[in-house]
């Protein structure tokens, strides 16, 4: 499923000399977190819709949409305040945290320009002095058990049929 995006936000991510400022704004959260943690990529913090995100040095790598791949992401957090780690380094390897991404643009900074909210299993937590990455693993929800959807013909006669 290919992303539509403004010429002027794609300039504004990728253009060394454009006169915009593209920010990515996260919002990290689960049930065991003592807060929700909004955090932006950019080097003062940005009021988005009323709620503070606070300047945090990270980066993001897009999930890559390929048919047939299961989507990953990673991110990578500068190791200089481990509030963040601290709390995703807590969770056990099944659990999932829920991370939503906003882009604005600096100069209008509480309109969207895309946004979307993904549910992501954490793997392959790597620390060292100066980095932690994470990788996100998409949950896929193609492979959870639905118990009480059974396809019988009693509720899908068209399957009966078409084996006849």
């Amino acid at each position: 499923m290919a992303r539509s995006l403004t010429a002027a936000f794609k300039a504004a991510l990728i253009s060394p000399d454009c006169d915009e400022v593209g920010i990515t704004l996260l919002t990290i959260s689960h049930a065991s977190f003592s807060q929700t943690y909004y955090v932006c990529d950019n080097n003062e913090d940005i009021t988005h819709n009323g709620q503070v995100y606070s300047a945090y040095a990270f980066d993001i790598a897009f999930v890559d949409e390929v048919e047939g791949e299961i989507p990953s992401q990673y991110l990578v957090f500068d190791n200089v305040d481990t509030t963040i780690f601290t709390a995703i380094q807590q969770l056990s390897s099944t659990e999932m945290i829920t991370v939503t991404q906003k882009f604005i643009v600096a100069s209008n900074p509480n309109t969207n320009l895309l946004s979307r909210t993904i549910t992501y299993k954490v793997a392959n937590v790597d620390v060292d002095e100066l980095t932690v990455q994470a990788s996100l693993i998409l949950a896929v929800i193609s492979n959870d058990a639905i118990p009480w959807l059974s396809a019988t013909p009693a509720i899908w006669p068209g399957l009966a049929a078409a084996r006849t």
